[in-house]
């Protein structure tokens, strides 16, 4: 059980839990990430390009 009776648990699930919270967050820095390479390969390739406002949109 995970109600603080001394047989270990609490650590386990406070472990999975910290390690889901991390795992969340960078998975969030990653996006983040990815979303700004896309921008800056779609600023650079400028207004000439055929999907340009669409995508500016979407991202």
């Amino acid at each position: 059980m995970a109600d603080g009776d001394g047989d270990g648990n609490d650590h386990t699930v406070f472990n999975y839990n910290t390690r889901k919270t991390i795992a969340s967050g960078l998975f969030d820095v990653a996006l983040v990430i990815a979303n700004a390479s896309q921008l800056k390969a779609l600023v650079k390739a400028g207004p000439g390009y055929k999907f340009y406002y669409p995508n500016i949109k979407q991202v």
